[in-house]
């Protein structure tokens, strides 16, 4: 009886004792991570058109639909060298080039 007693006594001492928590390590060290800068201002940027020929019609014949098909290239032509053109300012704008 004697020695249950005792290895009772040890083993309620043992859950009382404190133990040593490790403290974890903190190191900060700098990392250079290319970030992405947006260099054109959203209003620089045109609005998208309603080309003329999306407003095709089946009713309408070969010449007028070729007519209206020849504006929509010029027309996307047109929007495609401004786009360019701020693609082209980005581009010299940035930084170690």
């Amino acid at each position: 009886m004697n020695r249950i007693a005792i290895l009772a006594a040890f083993l309620a001492l043992g859950a009382c004792a404190k133990t040593r928590s490790v403290e974890p390590l903190i190191v900060t060290k700098e990392v250079k991570v290319p970030v992405i800068i947006p260099c054109i201002d959203p209003k620089d940027v045109p609005p998208r058109p309603v080309y003329s020929d999306a407003t095709r019609e089946i009713a309408m014949n070969i010449f007028d639909k070729t007519r209206l098909a020849e504006a929509g290239i010029d027309e996307r032509q047109a929007r495609e060298t401004r786009l360019e053109a701020l693609i082209d300012g980005c581009v010299k704008q940035q930084p170690g080039s």
